[in-house]
């Protein structure tokens, strides 16, 4: 196997979720794979926070992007597809920095479910957010089932296929970054569902999934401009 696949998570403040994450993945990961690890910063303001996350990519061999200013989540993830496009990467792998990985295994089939499909849109993974997790439980032995829109928090899509789509509102490609923050995945996947693709949740492994750490710990990040794409009103249903 040496396709590129990208394995990568978006970030802001302070370090701790994302060395956390690193350390879950690296845990995690299958040996053999034409991997590269990507973390991008959506604008962290606090220069001591930046500068340790600079030397913990540079100590871990993690590609660092930067935004400079928070753009929102569905720009990070375009700039995170956009590198991966311009890589030549056969597969993304997007997460959020606040993930722990609760089993090995999670790339292996990620890869075998894209090489074995086609016309496969976003891939996602199941979440426990609740304490207790038993690996025999029966819920894991589901068959993978089809979705609108995988979860956006722990996702993967190739490329080729993110570069499809385009917003008719503003004509961007990808993830409509106007959203901001709500509804981006959502979007996206209906959107390749009119392509005619498919979007799955595969029932195994989980992820620990800690919701809102990020916004729960930044307070402007639950803030927006008005859309000059919608009305407010609408904009709020």
């Amino acid at each position: 196997m040496d396709k590129l696949i990208v394995v990568s998570c978006t970030t802001y403040g302070s370090l701790p979720r994302a060395n956390k994450f690193w350390h879950s993945v690296n845990g995690n990961l299958e040996s053999g794979l034409n991997i590269r690890k990507v973390m991008l910063d959506d604008g962290t303001l606090h220069l001591p926070s930046l500068r340790e996350r600079r030397e913990f990519c540079r100590r871990f061999g993690i590609h660092l992007i930067e935004h400079g200013n928070n753009r929102g989540i569905p720009a990070a993830w375009n700039s995170i597809m956009s590198y991966s496009m311009a890589e030549g990467a056969w597969l993304t792998c997007i997460f959020n920095d606040d993930l722990t990985f609760l089993a090995p295994g999670w790339l292996s089939r990620m890869i075998y479910f894209f090489e074995k499909n086609r016309d496969i849109g976003m891939v996602g993974l199941p979440l426990v957010q609740e304490p207790g997790f038993k690996s025999d439980d029966p819920r894991w032995d589901n068959p993978p089932g089809r979705v609108g829109a995988a979860v956006g928090c722990a996702f993967r899509v190739q490329p080729e296929t993110w570069a499809l789509v385009k917003n008719p509102e503003d004509g961007s490609t990808g993830f409509w970054s106007d959203l901001v923050a709500f509804h981006e995945e959502i979007m996206f996947g209906f959107r390749l569902a009119q392509l005619g693709y498919i979007s799955v949740m595969l029932p195994f492994p989980p992820c620990w999934h800690t919701g809102g750490a990020t916004v729960a710990a930044n307070d402007e990040l639950g803030w927006r401009q008005p859309s000059p794409y919608f009305p407010m009103e609408e904009f709020l249903i």
